[in-house]
C-alpha cells in the first residue's frame, strides 16, 4: 500500500494521540492509586487513634467502654495485651500472629488481596500497656475515578478509531491544494505548454504563495525557451541562404572543372545539414500532429532508403520488422527518428560492417538498432543526447552533434523511452520503447 503524505500525517498524529491518551490514563491510574492508598492509610491510622478514647485507666485498672468500635469505615480494630493475646475485636488469627510495630504500616497478602496493618502502643505504667491494631484492605475504596478508568478503557479504542477516521479526511482536505498543484504541473508537463499556469487559491496562505512562485518560475522558463527558439530560428534562416549560394556556386565551379572547390562544397553540404537540424530544434516546443500509421511499413520504407547510403560503405542493414504494427503518432517525426538512428549507426560503423534493425510488439512497441561500430565510453554515454556533443573520435564523421538530441525529443513527444548500451570497440545497441 502506498504511504501517502495524508496517510503518514494521519498515522503520525494517531500515534501521538495514542501515546498522549495512554500517558494520561496511566498517570490518572497511578495518581488514583497513590491517593487511594494515602486515604486508606490516613483512615486506618485515624480509626486506630480515635479508638483510644474508649479505653480508660483508673486506679491501675484498664477498662473498655461497651461502645468500643471494632469496625469503623472499613477498618477492623482489635485490642491486644503485651503477650499478643486478643482482648477485644474480630481480627482474624492470621493477623494476630504478626509482630507489633508502633506507628508503622505493614503489608500482608491474603489470597489475592493486600491488607494494611497499623499498630499503636498504649502504655499506662511500667507493667501495664495495650496494643491497638487496625486492619484495612488496600485499595478497597471505590470512587468516581475507578469507574472512569474502567469506562475509559472501553471507550478510548473506539474514540481513537473515530478520531483517526475523522483526522484522515480532515488531513486529506487540508492537503487538497497540494494535489491540485501536482495535477496542474503534471498537465503542463504532459502537454508541453509552458504558457499554462497553476491555479492560485483564494485564501492567501503558504500554498497560494507556492503556486504564485511556481507561476513566476514558469514564466521565466517560458521566456527563456522562447528566446532560445527564436535564436535558433533566426540564426538558421540567416545562414540558410548564404550557405545555399555557396553550395550552388561550388557545384557550378566543379562542373567547369575546378576540382579544388570540392572540399568547400563538402563543408557547405555539412553546414546545410547543421542548419536544417537547428531549424528542427527551434520547433521542439511545437505540437506534433498524431494520426494512426502503419509503423511496420513506415520503418521498412526508411530502412530501404538508408540501405542506399550504407551500400557506399559496404555496410549491410538486416531488418526484422513485424508486420501490421499500428501506432498513433507523428509519421514525419517517427521517420526522422529512425533515419537519425540509422544515420548515426552508419557514420560510426566500420566498412563492411553489419547493422541490425528489429521492430516488434509485446506490451510495448520495441525498436532495436544495433551496430558493430566504434562504441562509446561511459563518459560519452552520459552526454549521448546532449545538443552539439561529439565524443572522442566523432571528428572523423560528418555529424553535427544534434541528431540524438532530436531523436530523444521525438521519443519524449510520444511518451516513449530510449536506452543505450555500448562499450568501446564493441558497438552500440539502442532500444526505443513506444
Amino acid at each position: 500500500m502506498k504511504l501517502t503524505i495524508t496517510r503518514r500525517l494521519t498515522l503520525f498524529y494517531c500515534v501521538i494521540l495514542s501515546i498522549f491518551l495512554t500517558v494520561v490514563e496511566g498517570s490518572l491510574y497511578f495518581i488514583h492509586e497513590y491517593v487511594d492508598d494515602a486515604n486508606t492509610k490516613l483512615s486506618l491510622s485515624s480509626s486506630v487513634m480515635n479508638s483510644v478514647e474508649y479505653i480508660h485507666y483508673e486506679n491501675e485498672v484498664i477498662s473498655l467502654d461497651n461502645a468500643f468500635p471494632t469496625y469503623v469505615g472499613g477498618t477492623l480494630i482489635g485490642i491486644f495485651n503485651e503477650e499478643g493475646r486478643r482482648i477485644k475485636g474480630n481480627i482474624p488469627v492470621s493477623f494476630s500472629s504478626i509482630s507489633f510495630k508502633e506507628g508503622t504500616y505493614q503489608l500482608k497478602k491474603v489470597d489475592k488481596d493486600y491488607y494494611l496493618i497499623y499498630d499503636h502502643h498504649l502504655i499506662f505504667s511500667h507493667s501495664q500497656s495495650l496494643w491497638i491494631r487496625g486492619i484495612a484492605i488496600r485499595g478497597s475504596r471505590t470512587s468516581l475515578m475507578t469507574h472512569y478508568l474502567r469506562i475509559a478503557s472501553l471507550i478510548l479504542p473506539v474514540l481513537l478509531i473515530a478520531i483517526l477516521w475523522m483526522g484522515y479526511f480532515m488531513t486529506k482536505r487540508a492537503l487538497m491544494p497540494i494535489v491540485d498543484i501536482s495535477k496542474d504541473v503534471s498537465s503542463i508537463r504532459k502537454v508541453d505548454d509552458l504558457s499554462k499556469r497553476l491555479r492560485v487559491g483564494e485564501v492567501e496562505d503558504e500554498l497560494s504563495q507556492l503556486s504564485y512562485e511556481i507561476n513566476e518560475m514558469l514564466g521565466e522558463i517560458e521566456a527563456s525557451f522562447i528566446h532560445e527558439k527564436q535564436f535558433y530560428g533566426d540564426v538558421s534562416h540567416e545562414l540558410k541562404t548564404p550557405v545555399a549560394i555557396i553550395q550552388t556556386e561550388c557545384e557550378s565551379l566543379m562542373e567547369d572543372g575546378h576540382e579544388e572547390v570540392e572540399r568547400i562544397h563538402e563543408q557547405a553540404i555539412k553546414m546545410g545539414r547543421i542548419i536544417n537540424q537547428m531549424l528542427l530544434l527551434s520547433r521542439t516546443h511545437h505540437k506534433i500532429e498524431k494520426e494512426e500509421i502503419d509503423l511496420s511499413l513506415l520503418f521498412l520504407s526508411e530502412v530501404e532508403q538508408m540501405r542506399e547510403i550504407a551500400d557506399k560503405k559496404e555496410i549491410v542493414i538486416n531488418s526484422d520488422i513485424e508486420e501490421g504494427i499500428l501506432y498513433y503518432g507523428d509519421e514525419v517525426m517517427l521517420m526522422r527518428m529512425l533515419m537519425n538512428l540509422l544515420d548515426n549507426a552508419i557514420k560510426y560503423q566500420e566498412e563492411k560492417g553489419v547493422i541490425n534493425v528489429r521492430l516488434y510488439k509485446d506490451k510495448e512497441i520495441v525498436l532495436i538498432v544495433e551496430d558493430q561500430g566504434i562504441g562509446m565510453s561511459d563518459e560519452e554515454k552520459q552526454h549521448f543526447f546532449d545538443r552539439f556533443y561529439r565524443g572522442k573520435g566523432r571528428y572523423l564523421s560528418e555529424g553535427s552533434g544534434m541528431g540524438m538530441a532530436i531523436v530523444k525529443w521525438i521519443i519524449e513527444k510520444h511518451q516513449g523511452s530510449i536506452e543505450v548500451e555500448s562499450s568501446l570497440g564493441k558497438g552500440t545497441k539502442i532500444t526505443v520503447k513506444l
